[in-house]
């Protein structure tokens, strides 16, 4: 079956692509990063870039040493994929640009 977002997605890492919502204009940009299994590495990556923010051997060093990287980009979000690229966490740090009212 394909993937509704294939037109969205990086060919090489198979991250999808997902902009940072701003709320009128007052918040900045929230930074988003996606941690994916990709040719034998777990890759931290922004949507778009072209090279990996930083790669790793394991899951358990990515999780360890990417959420230190990713939270000193406030406000940041952490994508967090399984090996098989479903997507399985997300973690905010700093200000929410849309926290959930109530």
């Amino acid at each position: 079956m394909p993937c509704p977002y294939e037109d969205f997605l990086d060919n090489q890492a198979g991250i999808l692509y997902t902009d940072s919502i701003q709320q009128g204009g007052k918040m900045p940009r929230r930074k988003v990063y996606h941690l994916k299994f990709t040719k034998n590495r777990w890759v931290l990556k922004r949507p778009k870039a072209k090279q990996a923010t930083r790669t790793y051997s394991t899951k358990e060093k990515a999780l360890k040493q990417a959420p230190r990287i990713v939270r000193k980009q406030k406000p940041s979000q952490l994508k967090i994929h399984k090996k098989n690229g479903k997507f399985q966490e997300e973690r905010t740090y700093g200000k929410d640009p849309y926290p959930p009212k109530g």
